[in-house]
């Protein structure tokens, strides 16, 4: 009697792509550093003078829609621009909370206490348009791997320059002044 051999055809996972506002006012937050202050009515990243205090942006896109175990393909977040400033350039560092759920950012100590994955990526901003971060898929890669990931994914931007190398800043626009324009971030992902 002839054997029959079933081969199974397995259908390859198609790439989605999660596209995700800040939905509320309390998730995206401005700290200021080493001035240790919250301000949620302008998002400044950078220094607005040489010698002036860094701003650091604490951002938390909820409700992605991304699986826990997911291979993450690419991750980026795209500033509008409201307004920007100073001349030369400010370096950044795009980090990811390691936490399967986010807290809200309410005062420094919250900011001060988040811990990040190891993965991290650096950004050198440089101009006065709107426009992507690099990519930072590794660092959500580990967040999206953590048994308790929920699909929502916290980042904090750091500008992490010398003091007086250059006073480059942006401000996006934010939740609360245009709902519409605030930052997005875009996850290319198979899950």
């Amino acid at each position: 009697m002839p054997m029959l051999a079933f081969i199974s055809k397995r259908t390859p996972s198609v790439p989605q792509t999660s596209s995700t506002r800040i939905s509320q006012s309390s998730d995206d937050v401005q700290v200021r550093y080493p001035e240790s202050t919250l301000d949620t009515t302008w998002l400044v990243l950078g220094r607005r003078s040489l010698w002036d205090e860094r701003s650091h942006l604490v951002t938390c896109f909820r409700s992605t829609g991304i699986p826990q175990g997911s291979v993450i393909n690419s991750a980026k977040v795209y500033f509008t621009k409201r307004l920007y400033g100073g001349s030369g350039n400010d370096d950044v560092r795009i980090r990811v909370v390691d936490s399967g759920t986010p807290t809200m950012i309410t005062s420094y100590g919250d900011y001060t206490s988040l811990s990040y994955v190891s993965n991290y990526s650096d950004w050198i901003y440089i101009g006065s348009v709107s426009t992507w971060t690099p990519d930072f898929s590794s660092a959500v890669q580990q967040a999206v791997d953590k048994p308790d990931f929920n699909g929502d994914i916290m980042v904090a931007f750091q500008s992490i320059g010398a003091f007086g190398a250059s006073n480059q800043y942006l401000i996006p626009w934010d939740y609360n002044d245009s709902p519409g324009s605030a930052l997005l971030l875009e996850v290319e992902y198979v899950g």
